[in-house]
């Protein structure tokens, strides 16, 4: 007997699926604790059921006919040569528009990375210690 977790990973189907196929076809498991266990005979069940609906879904997707799933389009379409060139005249009208945004941008870096140079100047200037220049007579006369 297996739970319904380790019995979907035997199916290789997803729980949500399993618990499905067990209300659609009535198959009851066996409660056990906070478990709910399938016995072998169940599963088996599951297995050709889900073998069932997998030849199915073979069988009606063989007889679809092949088609290409892109219309074919006329090339030579004047609204199609209108749409191509409208779009043209966008992408180029948008790359413009970004580059001048990068532009725009590396100004504004620079004036940052400037106005950043020139605070850091001045705080070195607030920081630095006061040097009291004496002159010459001063230093050499005076105790110090």
């Amino acid at each position: 007997m297996l739970s319904i977790t380790n019995t979907s990973k035997h199916l290789r189907v997803s729980k949500f699926r399993l618990l499905k196929l067990l209300e659609a076809h009535e198959i009851v498991p066996t409660p056990k604790g906070n478990k709910k266990l399938l016995s072998e005979s169940q599963i088996a069940q599951l297995s050709s059921i889900l073998d069932e609906s997998k030849e199915q879904t073979e069988l009606f997707a063989s007889t679809e006919p092949n088609h290409s799933s892109t219309p074919r389009v006329d090339k030579n379409d004047p609204m199609l040569q209108q749409l191509l060139s409208s779009k043209e005249a966008e992408i180029k009208f948008l790359k413009e528009q970004l580059e001048q945004e990068k532009k725009d941008r590396r100004e504004i870096e620079q004036g940052i990375m400037s106005i950043q140079a020139s605070m850091m100047r001045f705080q070195n200037l607030l920081e630095s210690p006061v040097v009291e220049r004496k002159g010459f007579f001063q230093r050499m006369f005076s105790r110090a």
